[in-house]
């Protein structure tokens, strides 16, 4: 009399990101039904949420049947955003700083050096940069954004004189001054450090106001625009 032992199924786990795909592999019995309709003893699986599968089988010699359920988990990817980046940027102008979130990803593309695209790097023209995240799941995500760089040569300066800014630094308010001459012609734009259009306001007066009360501490840009020409100022917010 040959006794044969009951058959016996074994089968790995296993954890994923979404959107990545999963190998199960069974063994222990002849023939294999999973709960897919497979009757391999591998399976591909690629579920957009933790699910449970199931696998069957009989050994040769054996009526009975051994059957085994096996999770698979999947974690969700991170949400990653990158902060738009005004533009277009002149190859002329300071780096502007990235912002991508959650904080500790990193940074690619032409021009970017750490969590900065410099427009002098990457010279005129049309470039995305992208943001990586990783989770502590080791799942990932990128968001990307687009800044065009101009070389400016068509833009003249403002002559001086024209614009004058003050206080600078600020703490609450920032008056920018035009000429009479160009008030009632002039578009005047406040950006962020990292080259955000934060206000844009046409001028009525000789002088503008802008309220920097509620704005983080840091460096920000105000360019003064009257037909065609441009001026831009740094101003510190303390």
């Amino acid at each position: 009399i040959n006794i044969i032992s009951a058959p016996s199924i074994s089968v790995n786990s296993a954890t994923l990101c979404a959107g990545s795909t999963a190998t199960l592999t069974a063994s222990g019995v002849t023939t294999y039904t999973w709960s897919t309709s497979s009757n391999s003893s591998v399976i591909t699986v690629a579920p957009s949420s933790t699910s449970v599968y199931t696998v069957s089988g009989n050994l040769n010699g054996c009526s009975t049947t051994a059957s085994q359920q096996v999770t698979v988990t999947v974690n969700s990817l991170p949400n990653v955003t990158l902060a738009s980046i005004s533009g277009p940027l002149c190859v002329n102008n300071a780096a502007v700083t990235l912002s991508g979130s959650p904080v500790g990803g990193v940074y690619s593309g032409t021009g970017v050096s750490g969590s900065s695209f410099d427009p002098a790097v990457s010279g005129a023209g049309t470039f995305t940069v992208t943001y990586n995240y990783t989770d502590a799941n080791t799942c990932s995500s990128t968001a990307t954004q687009t800044v065009d760089v101009s070389l400016c040569t068509g833009i003249e300066e403002l002559n001086n004189g024209i614009v004058s800014v003050f206080p600078n630094p600020t703490k609450d308010l920032v008056h920018v001054k035009l000429d009479a001459s160009v008030v009632n012609n002039a578009t005047i734009e406040l950006y962020d450090a990292i080259g955000k259009l934060v206000i844009s306001e046409k001028a009525n007066h000789s002088v503008t106001t802008f309220v920097m009360t509620h704005y983080a501490r840091g460096m920000y840009t105000i360019r003064v625009i009257v037909d065609g020409k441009q001026s831009l100022i740094k101003v510190i917010k303390e």
